[in-house]
C-alpha cells in the first residue's frame, strides 16, 4: 500500500479521472472509472473478482470529504480493461481504448512486457479472452 494522493487529474468524455503513478506506471482511479462508465458505485466490486490479475490492481490512501484517509483502489491500463471485462466490454471499449492512450501519452517508453502496461499470458500460457478489440 501506498500513501501517495492523486499525481495529476485527466479528463474522460468530460469526467475528471485521478491519476496516481505507481513507479513509472499510471494507475486510475477505479471510483472515477465506474462515474466514467455511468456505473452505480457497487460496480467498483468488479475489481474484487478473483480473476482480475493483481499486478492490474493497487489500493492506495486517499483523504475523504471529512479530512480522514481511506482506502482507494487505483487500476493500470490493463486493470481498466479488465474493469470493463468485468461490468460491460462493449460499453467499456472506449474507456479502455483511452486509458491506454493516457497511460501511453504519460509513460511513452513502458517496459517491454510490463504486466500493468501491457495484457499478458494467463497462468497456463493463453491470451485472456478479448472478445472485444484493445489497443493495447
Amino acid at each position: 500500500m501506498t500513501d501517495h494522493p492523486a499525481d495529476q487529474m485527466v479528463s474522460f468524455d468530460n469526467i475528471p479521472v485521478r491519476i496516481v503513478m505507481q513507479g513509472a506506471v499510471p494507475f486510475f482511479a477505479l471510483a472515477d472509472l465506474c462515474e466514467a462508465l455511468g456505473l452505480p458505485p457497487g460496480s467498483a466490486t468488479a475489481a474484487d473478482n478473483p480473476d482480475f490479475p493483481s499486478h492490474a490492481k493497487r489500493t492506495c490512501w486517499e483523504e475523504a470529504d471529512d479530512g480522514s484517509m481511506q482506502d482507494a483502489t487505483i487500476l493500470s491500463p490493463v486493470g481498466v480493461w479488465w474493469l470493463t471485462q468485468f461490468t460491460g466490454p462493449h460499453r467499456g471499449q472506449k474507456l479502455a481504448a483511452w486509458a491506454r492512450r493516457e497511460a501511453k501519452r504519460i509513460y511513452p517508453d513502458p517496459t517491454p512486457g510490463d504486466p500493468a502496461m501491457f495484457i499478458t499470458l494467463t497462468a497456463d500460457r493463453k491470451l485472456p479472452p478479448m472478445p472485444y478489440k484493445f489497443s493495447g
